[in-house]
């Protein structure tokens, strides 16, 4: 992808495959020009991206300025550590990036989110070199392969700004093998930054001291953490989630006991602790017992059904007195989906990598939604970890060995947030060419840092000085004073540190308009007309039978009238002629921005009536309808958002969807459940901050926001 201002350029093959097939499902002679235009919201070519409003990182961090003047991050090298490139060649030979990156370690290594990393930073520091390597072990717990990727970046390509993606797992003790590497290499080399991130655990991480009950597994009793009592609700010895079928989860336990020795050894003084994972009749589907100071069990559930999982912390008694035990949990899916962490009922905040203890020369970062707004700021991705870091254990003087901390250190991670969902060119499952598909997480917000500290270190600005200004500039979160755990400092922004170094001019955030600006934007709400009614009321009677009906639908839909043709939709949906159903939503949808054919165009995606099932752009219709006051189309994306599908899960936003779709009188069967459930899994705070969300939405529905990939 070349990025130029808001230029996107893509492979033509993956609009063309998606308009082809839509086309076979819809067996009409539209055009391929339309068809690519209507799904061209996320699919895109070189013909129609030109046509299409995707803001670029650049527009997102608010670096325009610093392109104009002429640093474009010339003279800077980038250094990204990730687990593998695989999509190099091609990305490189149709210019999405540079032919001349530099590569070492395990090459290409495994996977492609190093291309997805190296492209937001080429979008935003385009003249900045990169090198790229892959670690000969990518295990993220400390690998030694981590740490000679930063020293060969260092030392071999001469990096002045070194990215990673591989964090930290839940551990007592600090620093960890990787951030002892890196602080090795930055006393060797201190004109290295390096920049990582707090780590996707949100959802998925539990940290609490030791508060047991009794628990019986296999005819033998245990001390068991009580989960529910430990964050103030029922006492319960487990917590439990949802395993669907062929799906696979890795639960990794952290406890603050001696850290092993090197080569591992677990202490036999340490307490004996057991991970183990029930089903729902408390049977063990999978168990691990020792002394370690970090556990890790893997489960695959291999049946053709879903099964309910609950986790379990057990102890047998061997603690040593006089040093209260304290656990970290942290439980992901396994595979691709592997930064998704699993929505664990009693899920803590917190749960930062290690690597914030890097020093001054370091930036520690989380991810925000560039596309909601709270109180004039970006929210915080629902998968994002915070902070403070609790250590227990420390290096002595010497470097020699661990000591217990006489009391626990909290580290202030993440130091700043940067907003993620950059498009990026990712491969079809076909290999038909590319889409441009969101890069989400920390793994995004990563290297849009690395990108700001390259242009400002382009202008000149001492590399000793970056953390401090980015630190310094960050747009604060409302009601902050100083750091915040989840917001750290604030938003990035290039342009205010830019200003802050000497390098332009003062300028205006901005996020610091935002609020009024959104408050000042006409509110467009759909109102259905009497005669919008009363063809409603002829389609039924048409779906009952009654011919005279049916042509008077058909007539106003011959006269080109939007209500007469979306009608006609429903009826043709509602007696099995799903593609003539599509057809005509799609027509209105585009061509009008019609919001009941909005609506109708979301749901024919969603169940894959007339086109190919989609949830992404069932996700995106809906939310079109949603924000022309469409209570039903809210409720629908609300359920996406609670379960993840065709977008990130938020529990907050899914319930204030859901909540504002109530507010504006929606009934059915399925929503007070829906709202029960979730508002089980939200926090009071969570359930104050969902109900001022939905109240914002019922006075203006266009204020609903979406990822930027929906425009």
């Amino acid at each position: 992808m070349k990025v130029s201002g808001v230029g996107i350029e893509v492979f033509r093959g993956a609009a063309t495959y998606y308009a082809g097939a839509i086309l076979n499902y819809l067996g009409k002679a539209i055009s391929t020009a339309i068809a690519v235009s209507a799904i061209c919201s996320y699919f895109c070519n070189p013909a129609t991206a030109s046509s299409i409003n995707i803001p670029s990182p650049i527009q997102i961090i608010d670096a325009p300025r610093l392109l104009k003047h002429g640093y474009r991050g010339q003279g800077v090298r980038v250094g990204v550590i990730s687990n593998g490139a695989n999509n190099y060649a091609a990305l490189s030979k149709s210019g999405i990036l540079p032919k001349d990156i530099k590569f070492y370690g395990s090459t290409p290594g495994y996977g492609d989110e190093g291309d997805w990393m190296m492209q937001v930073i080429h979008d935003i520091a385009p003249a900045a070199k990169l090198g790229f390597c892959s670690p000969e072990e990518s295990s993220a717990i400390g690998s030694a392969g981590i740490v000679e990727c930063a020293e060969v970046l260092a030392d071999k390509f001469h990096a002045n700004i070194i990215t990673d993606d591989l964090n930290a797992k839940p551990i007592f003790w600090s620093p960890s093998p990787k951030t002892i590497g890196y602080k090795n290499v930055m006393k060797s080399d201190n004109s290295v930054i390096f920049i990582s991130g707090v780590g996707n655990f949100g959802g998925g991480y539990y940290q609490h001291t030791w508060m047991p009950m009794p628990f019986s597994l296999a005819d033998k009793s245990y001390a068991a953490q009580d989960f529910g009592r430990s964050v103030g609700q029922g006492r319960r010895p487990y917590d439990s989630f949802i395993m669907p079928p062929h799906t696979g989860v890795n639960i990794f336990l952290g406890v603050n006991t001696n850290p092993e020795s090197l080569p591992k050894k677990c202490p036999s003084s340490n307490a004996k602790m057991t991970l183990a994972l029930l089903n729902g009749s408390n049977d063990v589907l999978a168990s691990k017992t020792q002394r370690c100071s970090l556990l890790r069990l893997t489960y695959v559930n291999d049946k053709p059904s879903a099964i309910i999982a609950r986790i379990v912390v057990l102890e047998d008694g061997t603690q040593p007195s006089g040093r209260p035990l304290a656990i970290k949990m942290l439980a992901q899916w396994t595979g691709r989906s592997a930064t998704r962490s699993v929505p664990l009922r009693y899920n803590t905040l917190g749960g930062a990598s290690n690597s914030g203890l890097l020093g001054p020369m370091s930036l520690v970062v989380a991810a925000v939604d560039p596309d909601t707004d709270l109180w004039g700021h970006p929210a915080i991705e629902p998968f994002a970890g915070s902070g403070p870091l609790r250590i227990d254990y420390g290096i002595n003087r010497s470097g020699s060995r661990m000591i217990h901390l006489s009391s626990p250190l909290l580290v202030q991670v993440p130091d700043i947030v940067v907003p993620d969902r950059f498009m990026v060119a990712m491969p079809t499952t076909t290999g038909a060419g590319y889409v441009m598909r969101p890069f989400i997480g920390d793994s995004a917000a990563g290297p849009a840092a690395a990108g700001v500290a390259a242009l400002l270190l382009s202008a000149n600005v001492s590399v000793d000085r970056i953390s401090e200004l980015v630190e310094k500039s960050a747009h604060p979160p409302a009601h902050s004073n100083g750091w915040n755990p989840r917001y750290g400092y604030g938003v990035v922004d290039a342009d205010k540190a830019a200003v802050m170094a000497g390098v332009l001019h003062g300028g205006q955030n901005p996020f610091a308009t935002q609020v009024e600006n959104t408050a000042a934007s006409t509110i467009h709400r759909f109102q259905p007309s009497p005669a919008f009614l009363h063809k409603q009321m002829l389609t039924m009677a048409a779906v009952h039978g009654s011919t005279q009906s049916l042509a008077e639908i058909q007539k106003s839909a011959d006269e080109g009238d939007e209500g007469g043709q979306f009608w006609l939709a429903v009826y043709d949906q509602k007696i099995g002629r799903n593609a003539d159903a599509a057809q005509l939503c799609w027509r209105d949808a585009q061509q009008s921005g019609f919001p009941p054919a909005e609506n109708c165009l979301g749901t024919l995606f969603y169940r894959g009536l007339g086109v190919p099932e989609d949830y992404r752009a069932a996700y995106i219709w809906w939310l079109r309808a949603a924000q022309a006051g469409m209570a039903n189309a809210a409720f629908r994306i609300g359920l996406l958002k609670s379960h993840g599908f065709g977008t990130a899960t938020n529990l907050v936003d899914a319930y204030a969807l859901m909540l504002t779709a109530k507010m504006e009188g929606l009934r059915n069967s399925i929503e007070a459940t829906s709202l029960n459930q979730i508002s089980n899994r939200l926090s009071a705070e969570d359930l104050k901050i969902a109900t001022n969300i939905a109240r914002r939405y019922v006075s203006d529905p266009s204020l609903i926001q979406g990822t930027r990939d929906a425009y």
